[in-house]
């Protein structure tokens, strides 16, 4: 929507989350503001207090703080922007829109537009990005709970309010990739030995991984710090090696007692080429990428679980690998869990 250009959301939310401490999410958010990547901060008490005073910051002493003049648009050098003598937050308490100027006699001729009025004279086909709909839903959060207390500053409770339901929308974001694939997508046969079939998965994973040396949340601390977005191409070895794997896996038979773990590590390459996609697109969609580095922290976890499953099974089956067959690769992970 226009009055809440994408770019600015970082600030805007991110301001909003340190002034809650609401710790890593909140700084993360206000150092990247207007796409100036910085290092992934820690939660030390000295962070928080440099953010808390940045985002509580108010240059030009008119009412709103720098990060509110983001939102509405105003300019936060200057305490009446519209110059019409009346400065800009005492605008925003009585309903006005600072941006243009107005007289009031009976009836104030710079009334502002609420975000549903602004929705309808807005004309586009452009899909939005995750970041601009929760930036939307922000604002929209924002401005009615504005009007409910007459313009003044919002209390405790209604400011957690608007950051629970930010923290609501990742949430949201991340709860929104299911596994697509089931057991009916897997080929189930009772007939292949199941070293076979654990060599031939084994070979799969050293092919597709054998020239990859960093993690992913490694390039994206890469890219944060460096602030060299060029980076983000760091990503495209990955990208390539979860969908290959993809497909392998499906066309893959798989001995009848393996096909849970084989379903769970389908959908596991599946989910995390989703998180690994969301990771790059950090500069154009930057809370797709926050959600695509939580989807990847779960499926790190399920990857554990998945690997905890498959040594049982194996153990079962009183199968062992050498060196150079393919499924020694899994026997290299095992010792680690």
């Amino acid at each position: 929507m226009d009055y809440l250009p994408s770019k600015n959301f970082v600030k805007i939310i991110g301001s909003f989350l340190v002034i809650l401490g609401l710790g890593w999410l909140g700084l993360f958010l206000w150092k990247n503001w207007n796409g100036k990547l910085a290092k992934i901060p820690t939660e030390s008490s000295a962070n928080i207090q440099a953010g808390d005073a940045e985002a509580s910051k108010d240059t030009d002493n008119d009412g709103l703080l720098d990060w509110e003049e983001a939102l509405w648009k105003t300019n936060q050098e200057i305490n009446d922007t519209d110059g019409d003598t009346t400065n800009d937050g005492d605008e925003v308490k009585t309903g006005r829109d600072p941006k243009i100027a107005g007289i009031c006699e009976k009836v104030c001729t710079d009334k502002f537009q609420n975000p549903e009025e602004l929705s309808k004279n807005k004309n586009s086909s452009e899909p939005m990005t995750f970041t601009a709909k929760i930036a939307e839903e922000f604002a929209q959060n924002y401005f009615a709970s504005k009007g409910v207390v007459g313009g003044e500053s919002l209390s405790a409770s209604a400011q957690q309010g608007l950051a629970d339901s930010m923290v609501l929308g990742i949430e949201q974001g991340v709860a929104a990739y299911q596994d697509i694939f089931k057991k009916e997508d897997v080929k189930i046969s009772k007939l292949l030995s199941p070293k076979i079939y654990l060599d031939n998965l084994g070979s799969a994973f050293s092919k597709n991984f054998k020239n990859i040396s960093i993690s992913e949340l490694d390039i994206l601390g890469l890219v944060i710090s460096s602030e060299q977005l060029e980076n983000v191409k760091l990503f495209d070895k990955f990208i390539d090696a979860y969908k290959n794997m993809v497909l392998i896996l499906k066309n893959e038979t798989v001995p009848e007692s393996y096909t849970d773990s084989h379903l769970s590590v389908l959908n596991i390459m599946q989910n995390t080429l989703f998180a690994v996609r969301a990771m790059k697109n950090i500069e154009e969609d930057p809370a797709k990428a926050i959600i695509g580095m939580r989807l990847y922290e779960k499926e790190k976890e399920r990857s554990q679980e998945f690997l905890k499953n498959l040594k049982t099974q194996i153990e079962k089956d009183k199968i062992d690998f050498a060196e150079n067959d393919g499924g020694y690769f899994f026997k290299r992970y095992f010792n680690e869990i």
